[in-house]
C-alpha cells in the first residue's frame, strides 16, 4: 500500500479546500491506474466544514469510506509510515508529524504544492529541493503554471470533453439554469457569472449592466433569488457543489473570477473572463495581475488585449467612475476576446495537466524510493 497524504489549512475563503479536493480526487484517479501502487490517497484538512460546502456529500465524521478515492480526515490524523507527504501552499505541518518524517527509513517524498502564479520566474524554481530544518529532509517545491517548464494547470482528463458535450446540446444550459431556479425567461438571456470577493465592485457592474442591453447576471450570494432592474435581470444564489461551478461557467458569456480555483476553471471554460486576484496589503497582487494580462498578448489584437487590461485594471481598483466605460469597450471586443479565450485553453490542453505531471513525477520518485529501501534492507541483513 502506497500512502499519500495531501494537507490543507484553510487560510480564508474557498480557495485552499477547494484546489485541494480537485488535487486529492484527481491524483487518486491517476494513481489508481498504476496497480503496483495501490495507493491510498488522503486529504487531512483543518477546517472540513468549509469542504463541505463545496462537496455536499462528504461524510460529518470524516471517516472511511472514501469518497471520489480519497479519505478525509481532519488535522489531528496520525501521519506515521507515510509514503508521499504533500502540503499545499506552504502550510506547516505539525510538529509531531515533521518529527515523524525525519525518522522514518526511508523517509517520505515530501511535496510542497506551490500557489499558482502567471509570473514567469516560476519555471526555474519548479521540482528544486530545499533541506527543511525540522527534520533535514528535502522539501521538494512543485509549481503549478502556464509554461512547459512548469507543472501545469488542474484539468480532470475528461473535462474538455464534457464542456464540448454541454455546448453540443441545446437544452443542457436551459435545464441546468432551470436547476439554479432561474426563471424560463430569463434563461433565454446572455449570462455573466461575478464571483469576486467582498471589496469587489458589485454594485457599480450591476448599475453598468442595468443601462445596457438586457443580460442575466449570475451572482453567489444570500441575497433575494431574483431581483430586476432595468436591462437587468440578477439571480442570486447559494453555493453550487463544486462539479456544477463548471456548468456555471459553460453556461455564461463572461465571466468575473477570483483567486486560484475559479480561475483555472475559467481557462478550461474558454470564455472570456476578468481575473480578480487575492488582496495583499502591500499590493503585490497587482503584479499577480499585470502578469496574467501579459499572458493574454499573444491570443489578442492589442485593442482588445487593451480593452481587457481596462476592465480588470477597473473591476481590481474598485473603480466605479471607470467601469462602464471599460465594459462597454470590452464588450465591444467580445468577439476577439472570445476567439482568444480559446486558443489559449487550446494551447494549455495540449501540455499535461498538474495531475499528469505530479502523477509521473511521484511515480519515478516512488521506484527509487523502493530501490533504496531494497538496499537498506539487505545492507541490514549482510551486517548481521
Amino acid at each position: 500500500m502506497t500512502t499519500v497524504v495531501i494537507w490543507c489549512r484553510v487560510v480564508d475563503h474557498f480557495g485552499d479546500a477547494g484546489v485541494c479536493w480537485r488535487l486529492a480526487k484527481s491524483l487518486a484517479a491517476a494513481l489508481a491506474q498504476d496497480n503496483s501502487l495501490n495507493a491510498d490517497v488522503v486529504l487531512a484538512i483543518d477546517r472540513p466544514e468549509v469542504l463541505r460546502q463545496l462537496v455536499p456529500e462528504l461524510s460529518t465524521t470524516l471517516h472511511p469510506p472514501s469518497l471520489d478515492g480519497v479519505r478525509v480526515v481532519d488535522w489531528a490524523f496520525p501521519a506515521t509510515h507515510i509514503d508521499v507527504m504533500i502540503s499545499t501552499f506552504g502550510c506547516r505541518l505539525p510538529d509531531r508529524v515533521l518529527e515523524s518524517m525525519g525518522e522514518q527509513r526511508p523517509p517520505p517524498i515530501w511535496i510542497n504544492l506551490e500557489h499558482l502564479t502567471p509570473q514567469s520566474w516560476t519555471g526555474s524554481c519548479h521540482t528544486l529541493a530545499s533541506p527543511n530544518r525540522t527534520n533535514g529532509l528535502d522539501e521538494i517545491f512543485f509549481f503549478p503554471g502556464f509554461d512547459p517548464s512548469t507543472g501545469g494547470l488542474l484539468r480532470e482528463p475528461d473535462l474538455l470533453e464534457a464542456r464540448d458535450r454541454f455546448h453540443s446540446d441545446p437544452l443542457e444550459r436551459d435545464r441546468f439554469l432551470a436547476v439554479l431556479g432561474v426563471e424560463e425567461a430569463d434563461r433565454k438571456l446572455p449570462a455573466v457569472l461575478v464571483f469576486g470577493y467582498p471589496d469587489a465592485p458589485v454594485d457599480a457592474l450591476i448599475e453598468t449592466l442595468a443601462n445596457g442591453p438586457p443580460i442575466l447576471l449570475l451572482l453567489p450570494s444570500d441575497t433575494a433569488p431574483t431581483i430586476r432592474q432595468g436591462n437587468l435581470r440578477i439571480h442570486a444564489f447559494g453555493w453550487v457543489a463544486q462539479q456544477d461551478f463548471d456548468r456555471l461557467l459553460w453556461s455564461c458569456m463572461a465571466a468575473f473570477v477570483r483567486g486560484e480555483d475559479s480561475l483555472v476553471r475559467a481557462h478550461w471554460a474558454a470564455i472570456p473572463f476578468i481575473w480578480q486576484p487575492y488582496r495583499q496589503l502591500d499590493q503585490s497582487h497587482r503584479e499577480q495581475l499585470e502578469a496574467w494580462l501579459d499572458r493574454w498578448q499573444p491570443f489578442l489584437p492589442e485593442a482588445a488585449a487593451a480593452a481587457q487590461a481596462s476592465l480588470a485594471h477597473a473591476w481590481d481598483r474598485g473603480e466605479p467612475s471607470n467601469l462602464s466605460s471599460a465594459w462597454s469597450n470590452w464588450l465591444a471586443h467580445r468577439p476577439e476576446l472570445s476567439r482568444g479565450a480559446t486558443d489559449w485553453a487550446r494551447q494549455l490542453a495540449a501540455g499535461p495537466s498538474l495531475i499528469q505531471s505530479l502523477s509521473a513525477f511521484l511515480r519515478d520518485r516512488l521506484e527509487s524510493r523502493s530501490t533504496l529501501s531494497h538496499r537498506l534492507r539487505h545492507s541490514r541483513l549482510d551486517s548481521r
